[in-house]
């Protein structure tokens, strides 16, 4: 059986990048910082710690809208690769998990819905049905590696095993 996912108005929405559940990351000088959503995280994280590039990460973050902080970061990256950090292709999926274990970490509802798909019978597999992602997601042809529903997964058993040694 499988559950996926797309847009964030969709039923299991909030698995969503895109879902509006702001999320609360260390940064690289210990401050706290507030992200509107894990797509504005992610997508800045790309310019983190690169000389010159605080402009398009302070861009990223302030956009209206997750859309416009995926379109802005991608952009950028492709317009100006000197300015993504040389270690993104290596960094990009600690990243991903790190602001996913906080989103369901902080926020309660997510955490419930993404808890529910393991009491489903049989267990669920979680599949980003993004048609043009075929790496985060599973592609128009569901060929993609689907990176976003594996970490997804990986998440809900530790999410499990945390909540088992608490009771």
């Amino acid at each position: 059986m499988e559950c996926r996912f797309y847009k964030a108005w969709d039923a299991y929405g909030a698995f969503s990048n895109f879902s509006p559940f702001p999320i609360m990351m260390v940064s690289p000088s210990g401050d706290e910082e507030e992200w509107p959503t894990v797509e504005h995280y992610y997508q800045a994280s790309k310019f983190r710690g690169v000389a010159g590039a605080n402009r398009a990460l302070e861009a990223v973050r302030q956009a209206p809208t997750p859309e416009l902080a995926a379109w802005y970061g991608r952009r950028t990256q492709r317009q100006a690769p000197h300015l993504v950090r040389p270690d993104w292709d290596q960094a990009k999926k600690e990243v991903m998990k790190e602001a996913l274990s906080a989103k369901f970490r902080q926020h309660l509802g997510p955490r419930r819905l993404l808890l529910e798909t393991n009491t489903l019978k049989p267990r669920v597999d979680l599949l980003e049905d993004a048609p043009h992602d075929y790496i985060w997601g599973i592609g128009l042809k569901g060929t993609g590696q689907n990176l976003l529903g594996k970490m997804l997964v990986e998440l809900r058993t530790e999410l499990l095993v945390e909540e088992q040694v608490l009771t």
